[in-house]
């Protein structure tokens, strides 16, 4: 039964590490030294040491700035993928290592899977929010702010309240069972970027993309002016997803494969709906805007994302829609 309960009060820490690892250590050995946990572990009192909390404090203060810089926060995250999961296994491991060494090692194996889990959801969606969000880095302050709060929130509850500080971490798992499928799509478009980035001083793209044939039957009879591989974000209809933006004399199209069955489907504007197109730089990639009335006649946004070594084939494309755009006026 004890094992039980330290089960309980370690995995919201698991949790917590994912996100922030030294504000865990640092809270957690914080209460142990003020006696706010009665009867710690042995194996976590180590926590409450002053070289611990210093050294705790210290990488938090490095980690609270660097948090909060467009792309030096994912930079952060790729340094930290196997050092928060390891984090949140020890910590496991030596809470319940006293009680049955079985249980500890089940422990260290579920909290550190919760905690790689919890450190993808962020590392995925800090990537979607530098290379979508028009707001940086105002949007990376405040996700970074919020997940300090949520880490010192839980690690308190978990110490005050294990119950609840259980039910609080899987209910935020549930919200990233959502998030993570959407945001790695942006980490691996990104991973793309940087790729093409790398090789491009030994490799030049001569050509446009050719629309599979799968995709172009989806249009027939008619035949795209042209196509370009990328990627797209448009929340109301099927938020994050890879494939074709395809231009016609009528509107444009985006054909992508459905998340669990990946069958092939479009999406379609009137060129008359397309209010206002933007294509602008982020990083490594381009980000075009385009803003349009839905079937409601509210105002929307999708967003395309295309690596850099795209370029001449995206601003051909905008050229294209401009100019039609112009027809339809």
């Amino acid at each position: 039964m004890e094992a039980l309960q330290l089960l309980v009060a370690v995995l919201p820490l698991a949790f917590t590490s994912g996100l922030n690892l030294y504000l865990t250590v640092l809270v957690l050995g914080l209460a142990i030294r003020m006696g706010w946990i009665a009867d710690a572990p042995q194996g976590l009192e180590v926590l409450a040491s002053l070289p611990v909390l210093i050294t705790a404090l210290g990488l938090y203060v490095i980690g609270f700035f660097a948090d909060k810089v467009q792309f030096v926060d994912t930079l952060w995250d790729a340094i930290h993928t196997f050092i928060r999961p390891m984090g949140a296994a020890l910590i496991a491991f030596a809470a319940i290592v006293t009680i049955d060494p079985t249980v500890s090692v089940i422990a260290a194996l579920l909290a550190g899977s919760v905690s790689l889990a919890t450190h993808a959801g962020k590392a995925g969606m800090r990537v979607a929010v530098n290379t979508a969000s028009p707001m940086e880095n105002v949007s990376n302050v405040a996700l970074s702010v919020g997940e300090d709060v949520v880490v010192a929130g839980v690690s308190l509850l978990s110490v005050f309240a294990p119950l609840v500080a259980l039910a609080v971490t899987l209910l935020l798992l549930g919200v990233l069972a959502f998030v993570v499928p959407q945001a790695l799509r942006w980490t691996w478009l990104t991973l793309n970027a940087i790729f093409n980035w790398v090789r491009s001083p030994f490799y030049q793209k001569q050509d446009s993309d050719e629309l599979p044939k799968a995709d172009a039957a989806l249009y027939a009879p008619r035949t795209p002016e042209y196509s370009v591989r990328c990627g797209a974000q448009v929340r109301t209809e099927f938020g994050e997803r890879q494939g074709y933006l395809s231009i016609f004399p009528s509107g444009l199209g985006f054909s992508y494969g459905r998340a669990v069955t990946g069958q092939r489907t479009v999406w379609e504007l009137d060129m008359g709906q397309i209010d206002h197109v933007v294509l602008r730089s982020k990083g490594l990639l381009l980000i075009l805007d385009i803003d349009y009335e839905d079937k409601f006649g509210r105002t929307q946004q999708a967003l395309f994302v295309f690596t850099r070594e795209r370029r001449e084939f995206a601003e051909m494309l905008v050229e294209r829609l401009k100019r039609r755009m112009q027809v339809v006026v």
